[in-house]
């Protein structure tokens, strides 16, 4: 989880620490924007297609069934889905969480972004989890139902969790400008339908 932190998110403030202005072309929040992009699209892709089973899928595709020298065990663990890794799936989980928050004090989009991104997450891994992947021996439906309902806690967390950084970083006007309220309520909003759907 450190290391995604500081890969996706501290590094950027580490980049820009003596910038006059956060706000240019090529500032902070530019790049902050397209980090969060980033982490909406990418690594829901290679969670739900990762290099090796795109591999595997190659490998079918030019197996010839009639004139195989594979094995009964080789070609079955060509059919096989992928291990679903839960580690990585809270560490993605965690970095986005606290990416949004942390960019939302300078940009007003982390926060409708973020949850957006953890909607894509959860539906990937939901998805990879019951339909693709295979289950190992060790992971059991109840730890994978407690570790998701730790997701439901923190997609509620998130909206005012930021409010409360913005308000002791910017001004009380900008603080009340109509954009951050509706980015605000869009992010509970969203924020509300992901837990209501992943305790369902």
């Amino acid at each position: 989880i450190g290391v995604y932190l500081f890969n996706t998110t501290f590094v950027f403030f580490a980049i820009h620490a003596d910038d006059d202005d956060w706000f240019k072309p090529g500032g902070l929040a530019e790049d902050a924007t397209f980090m969060l992009l980033f982490n909406l699209v990418l690594p829901p892709v290679l969670t739900y297609w990762p290099f090796d089973e795109v591999v595997k899928w190659y490998s079918l595709t030019q197996v010839d069934v009639r004139n195989s020298l594979l094995t009964q065990a080789e070609f079955n663990e060509l059919h096989e889905g992928p291990t679903f890794d839960l580690a990585e799936s809270l560490a993605q989980t965690v970095k986005n969480l606290v990416s949004a928050i942390l960019f939302a004090p300078i940009l007003p989009l982390a926060i409708p972004l973020g949850a957006v991104t953890l909607r894509v997450q959860y539906s990937v891994v939901s998805r990879l989890l019951l339909v693709k992947a295979r289950r190992p021996m060790w992971n059991t439906g109840d730890v994978v139902f407690s570790a998701v309902g730790c997701t439901e806690l923190l997609l509620l967390a998130v909206p005012f969790l930021t409010l409360g950084l913005m308000s002791t970083i910017v001004s009380p006007e900008t603080l009340h400008h109509p954009v951050v309220h509706i980015s605000f309520l869009c992010a509970i909003a969203a924020s509300a339908l992901t837990a209501l759907r992943v305790k369902k």
